[in-house]
């Protein structure tokens, strides 16, 4: 009776497990469902916008971390970015960069990809938030993902990128009253790469909402 009874309550465990599972994926079906015509909404309403439209863009970003690691609004972000204008992504470069460090990886990549695609037409725009973002610690993933971005621009603006870090450390080595040798820097790589965080992708945990 007793092994009979074991089976029994596994059984009923298991089957337990396989409902709430049934759930789970119900539940997401649903929030892609109800999320994809909201994101698709905002997207249309800032394409279409003659100015920066920033409350829409708030609310956007809001939608991409918040369902951003479902695969229908991935696909609906990717395709509905090239319909924005680059420009109107600089006024909230800030809070992408403070929200980079997402454990949801396809959202990053979305972000890293939007502000690659910035720094290229706005370099001047971008740079001394990478380099703040770099250098004010935070969690390893922001600091990974900032690496990955100022790396993407010192192929297009090496100069930029080098006089961003050179102010960044003179400005630093100037509160703390010690002296910058700046006769001893010569390129990007004596400010940056001794500095790079290294924190390859695997490393970088992810964490489902749901």
């Amino acid at each position: 009776m007793m092994a009979s009874d074991n089976v029994s309550d596994k059984a009923t465990f298991n089957e337990g497990l396989a409902t709430i599972n049934q759930r789970r994926i119900l539940l997401q079906k649903s929030i892609e469902q109800l999320a994809a015509p909201s994101v698709r909404g905002y997207i249309n309403s800032i394409s279409i916008s003659t100015g920066n439209n920033l409350q829409d863009i708030l609310r956007l970003i809001n939608q991409l971390f918040q369902f951003g690691h479902f695969a229908e609004i991935q696909s609906v972000v990717r395709d509905g970015l090239s319909k924005i204008r680059l420009q109107n992504w600089l006024p909230v470069l800030q809070q992408l960069l403070a929200r980079i460090d997402t454990p949801h990886e396809h959202v990053a990549s979305i972000i890293v990809d939007l502000i690659i695609g910035v720094s290229r037409q706005y370099p001047q725009s971008v740079v001394n938030n990478l380099v703040l973002a770099f250098k004010s610690g935070g969690s390893d993933r922001r600091r990974y993902y900032a690496t990955k971005i100022l790396y993407f621009m010192e192929e297009h603006s090496p100069r930029l990128v080098y006089e961003a870090f050179l102010v960044s450390f003179t400005t630093e080595f100037g509160t703390k009253k010690r002296p910058l040798l700046v006769h001893n820097v010569v390129s990007v790589d004596d400010l940056f790469k001794p500095h790079i965080y290294k924190l390859k992708s695997s490393e970088l945990s992810s964490k489902p909402l749901i």
